[in-house]
C-alpha cells in the first residue's frame, strides 16, 4: 500500500516536471523565433532615375514606402544630382521612418496605407555624416551611374538601373 502511494506521487511529480520542461522549451523556442525576426533587415532597391516624376519634382530625392512585400522600399535618386551625401540623407529619412512606422508597415500613423512618399531635400548643410556611410553611399551611386548596372522595373517609374542595399537599424551619427 506504501509502495503505491510512493508511487503514485512519483509519477504525479513527473508528470508536473514533463510540464514546466515543455513551458520553459516553448517560451525558449517563442524567444528564440521573436530575437530572430527582430534581427532580419529588409532591403531597399536604390534607383538612378533620369528625373523624379512630375508630383515629386519639389523634392531632390524621393523614398516610396509600400506595405506591399513584393515592392518594399524604394529610394529614387534623380541622375543630375545624385551624391552619396543625398543617399545617406535619403537613407537616413528611411531610417526614421521605419524606427517609427516598421520595417514592413500596413498603417503609418494609425490610418491604413498601400504606399507613402517620404521626400528628400538636398540640405546646404548636411548632418554629420561619417566617412564609412560617405564612402558606402559613393560606392552605390557611382554603380547606379555606370552604363553597365543591370536595369530593374520600378513602379511608376520604368527601367532604370537600381541595385539593393540593406542600411543599417539607425543612422551613424559619431565620426
Amino acid at each position: 500500500m506504501i509502495c503505491l502511494k510512493a508511487r503514485n506521487r512519483l509519477m504525479r511529480w513527473h508528470r508536473i516536471y514533463v510540464a514546466i520542461l515543455g513551458v520553459v522549451v516553448l517560451s525558449l523556442n517563442i524567444r528564440a523565433q521573436t530575437v530572430s525576426a527582430k534581427e532580419v533587415r529588409l532591403p531597399v532597391t536604390v534607383a538612378v532615375v533620369p528625373q523624379l516624376p512630375a508630383k515629386y519634382a519639389q523634392y531632390t530625392a524621393v523614398v516610396i514606402r509600400s506595405s506591399r512585400a513584393e515592392t518594399g522600399d524604394i529610394v529614387l535618386l534623380p541622375r543630375s544630382s545624385a551624391t552619396g551625401t543625398l543617399l545617406v540623407q535619403a537613407t537616413r529619412a528611411l531610417i526614421n521612418a521605419r524606427a517609427i512606422d516598421g520595417e514592413r508597415p500596413v498603417t503609418i500613423h494609425g490610418k491604413p496605407y498601400d504606399t507613402s512618399v517620404l521626400g528628400v531635400r538636398a540640405s546646404t548643410n548636411p548632418p554629420l555624416l561619417t566617412s564609412a556611410e560617405l564612402s558606402a553611399a559613393q560606392r552605390v551611386v557611382s554603380l547606379l551611374l555606370n552604363s553597365q548596372t543591370p536595369r530593374r522595373s520600378i513602379p511608376s517609374v520604368g527601367e532604370v538601373p537600381a541595385v539593393d542595399i540593406f542600411p543599417p537599424r539607425t543612422p551613424h551619427l559619431t565620426p
